[in-house]
């Protein structure tokens, strides 16, 4: 089995996942297996991420990064953080998150993970910006957010498509100087 990095939280193991490690999950595993590892038991969100597997993680001057978040007490991904619509010639990122079920959302797990992942982002990868665009109506998603110093900035009209509908954002950012500021507290 490969290694990855792997951060350790009060309560979760964050798995590393660069597109390489993701290409060898592919590769290397079952599906059965690689979904049971990636926490992917929703079967459009296996297939997408098969899609992007197919079509490739990386392009010209954008990347994106994964860190599954896996539960040792329930044995199990129980969700994902990291990022997408990573531009690396510009050192900025899009933050992305979710849970895998019901039952695992409000309980500070996305709290607990987002602090290193942050971190990991600023001090790691050197980004500049990270932003995250969230739907007004997610109000868990907006508080989350918030309480990690992020600010909102504006209002991004029907940006996302989904199941053929465009929805609206609330654009929040956090700037590394903003990041570090805070870690004085």
């Amino acid at each position: 089995m490969r290694e990855f990095r792997r951060i350790i939280t009060p309560r979760t193991e964050l798995i590393l996942l660069m597109p390489e490690d993701l290409k060898w999950v592919h590769e290397n595993m079952t599906e059965t297996e690689a979904r049971g590892f990636l926490g992917m038991e929703d079967e459009a969100l296996w297939e997408r991420q098969k899609r992007r597997y197919t079509e490739g993680y990386t392009a010209f001057n954008y990347s994106a990064l994964l860190f599954a978040i896996y539960s040792p007490t329930e044995k199990r991904t129980i969700g994902a953080i990291g990022f997408h619509n990573w531009q690396t010639e510009h050192n900025r990122a899009e933050l992305g998150y979710g849970m895998n079920r019901e039952e695992d959302k409000n309980k500070g797990y996305m709290s607990e993970a987002l602090t290193p992942v942050l971190a990991f982002g600023f001090q790691d990868l050197n980004l500049h910006r990270i932003e995250a665009l969230i739907s007004p109506d997610n109000l868990p998603s907006r508080r989350l957010v918030e309480k990690a110093g992020f600010k909102e900035e504006g209002f991004v009209k029907e940006h996302y498509l989904r199941n053929g509908v465009y929805y609206s954002s609330i654009l929040y950012a956090q700037l590394q100087e903003e990041w570090k500021e805070l870690q004085k507290k």
